[in-house]
């Protein structure tokens, strides 16, 4: 939602109510203001599906049986619902969010919405549906936050793209005009970093992090003219620095340790949502560090059973 009038808005301030205002100026794309006040608007439209859920006019959409419904998710500046793909459900929807925008004055761009439906929704349902709320149908989730959302177990052509994000960032560099220092300290702090995002949900197959190290390795040591000695062990390379090493992190270990981190959630935090929609789908009934990834589990999961694994020990 992009598009903001000169409605009337109204402030709680220690339980007294300030006089209404009108907004003279609006926020531009990108403004840091624009997330707050986007949160404050959004806290009514939650507050309406939660009140819609309760009553029964909403169908939240259930990934377990024992598990918590799902109405809506709000990250930042984006809204996710969920509901069945039927038409009364989808008429309710569409005369909520009419209310809703009529009564903050703000408009849904309907074009940069999307919607994607379940694999059994025929095509007559989707196209009734699509007239309905005037939102275009999507076949597959491509990315989301910048994540790629895979619905299969990862190869290596799936994350060939972070290869290609380090190879546009070393050509913006001048090698030439580089120390050994400074390229190991552009190494360590900027190079490194760039899978480290993706390495957060996904377990990146081993090709791809002999990729990540070969690059960075190159990069320490070649020139722009792709000569040069390897002086130093990549396993010396790789250790940390009160160790003897430089202090470069290895792909595969960071991305064991950013998964660990979930794995870690699960045992401990069992208040997340996250964690409570996978431990009542996959482990409703055993320990996280007895379960397994079924063939026809998510690949996030899949990852989060391969870095169990290998820390398994060390969460015993």
């Amino acid at each position: 939602m992009h598009c903001f009038t000169s409605s009337s808005f109204s402030i709680l301030w220690n339980g007294n109510k300030l006089p209404p205002f009108h907004p003279s100026h609006g926020l531009r794309q990108g403004d840091p203001l624009s997330l707050y006040l986007f949160i404050l608007c959004m806290e009514k439209l939650s507050s309406a599906i939660n009140n819609a859920v309760h009553q029964g006019n909403w169908e939240p959409v259930h990934i377990s049986n024992l598990g918590p419904k799902l109405s809506h998710l709000l990250f930042a500046d984006d809204v996710l619902l969920f509901t069945k793909a039927n038409s009364t459900q989808l008429r309710f929807i569409r005369d909520l969010f009419d209310r809703f925008s009529k009564s903050l004055g703000l408009k849904i761009n309907l074009h940069k919405s999307r919607a994607f439906y379940s694999s059994g929704v025929t095509r007559d349902q989707i196209n009734t549906l699509t007239s309905i709320s005037g939102i275009r149908c999507n076949t597959s989730l491509d990315k989301y936050l910048g994540f790629p959302i895979i619905k299969w177990r990862p190869n290596k052509s799936d994350f060939l793209f972070i290869i290609e994000k380090m190879q546009k960032r070393l050509a913006s560099w001048k090698n030439k005009l580089l120390n050994k220092s400074g390229r190991l300290a552009l190494a360590s702090s900027v190079l490194s970093s760039i899978p480290t995002y993706y390495m957060q949900i996904n377990w990146l197959p081993q090709s791809v992090c002999a990729n990540i190290d070969q690059v960075t390795r190159n990069f320490i040591w070649r020139d722009s003219n792709n000569k040069g000695i390897h002086l130093v062990g990549w396993e010396k390379i790789t250790k940390p620095k009160d160790s003897g090493g430089l202090g470069i992190r290895a792909a595969r270990i960071t991305n064991t340790s950013l998964l660990g981190k979930l794995v870690w959630d699960i045992m401990h935090s069992s208040n997340k949502l996250w964690v409570q929609l996978l431990s009542n789908k996959y482990f409703p009934n055993t320990h996280m560090l007895r379960a397994s990834a079924p063939s026809s589990c998510s690949s996030i999961w899949a990852a989060i059973i391969c870095a169990k694994s290998v820390l398994h020990k060390g969460f015993e």
